[in-house]
């Protein structure tokens, strides 16, 4: 049999900021700015892949706004939310980094855009070429407070983050906490959807 370990997961999110990728401005027409506090040379930096929100002072129903940056390892992505009428357009997508915001209209009033506490650790995939399979997950609470959940996906991670995510059997945890897996699943990663200064880390082992 062989026995092959993987990670750590690790997830360390930064506090809710609702300007932290760009302040509060008026681009009409122009460029969006990414100048807010967790911004640097025009980028913005989350502790962890992390929820985007846009928020809208006018009525931006009309228009699209598209967040360019990194996933949870490091790789390329973008996702195109619409605008809202004062209110708040959210990706749906979990961003290690905020690289660009572009829109397809011109902003009504003004915006602001920072970041969620909803975040995602890195991913590992494990080995699908053996015959049989065994996972153990040791997850371990390091500091701080958090809910959070070991989830997986029957999509292949290796380019692009899986979009379909399934719950491990054990659930919400707000402690640390193991999980295991006795069928073949192809990514594995951890959710976290509240945290107080959070920062968690998780081993994985894989038997086959």
């Amino acid at each position: 049999m062989d026995i092959k370990s993987f990670g750590p997961l690790a997830l360390s999110p930064t506090a809710v900021d609702a300007d932290g990728v760009s302040a509060s401005q008026s681009p009409a027409a122009g460029a969006i700015l990414i100048n807010g506090a967790l911004a640097a040379a025009g980028v913005a930096t989350f502790g962890a892949a992390q929820l985007v929100r846009l928020t809208s002072g006018g009525n931006d129903a009309g228009i699209t706004f598209t967040f360019a940056g990194t996933d949870s390892d490091g790789r390329a992505q973008t996702e195109t939310v619409a605008g809202t009428n004062a209110s708040n357009s959210n990706t749906t997508k979990y961003f290690k980094t905020i690289t660009g915001v572009t829109k397809s209209g011109a902003v009504a009033t003004t915006i602001i855009i920072g970041n969620l506490i909803d975040s995602v650790s890195n991913t590992i995939r494990p080995n699908l070429a053996v015959p049989f399979c065994q996972i153990g997950m040791g997850v371990l609470l390091v500091s701080g407070t958090a809910t959070y959940k070991v989830q997986h996906s029957y999509q292949d991670g290796t380019t692009t983050h899986p979009t379909v995510w399934f719950d491990n059997t054990a659930g919400a945890k707000t402690a640390s906490s193991e999980a295991t897996y006795s069928t073949p699943v192809a990514t594995i990663r951890i959710l976290l959807s509240a945290s107080g200064t959070a920062v968690i880390s998780a081993n994985v082992i894989q038997a086959g």
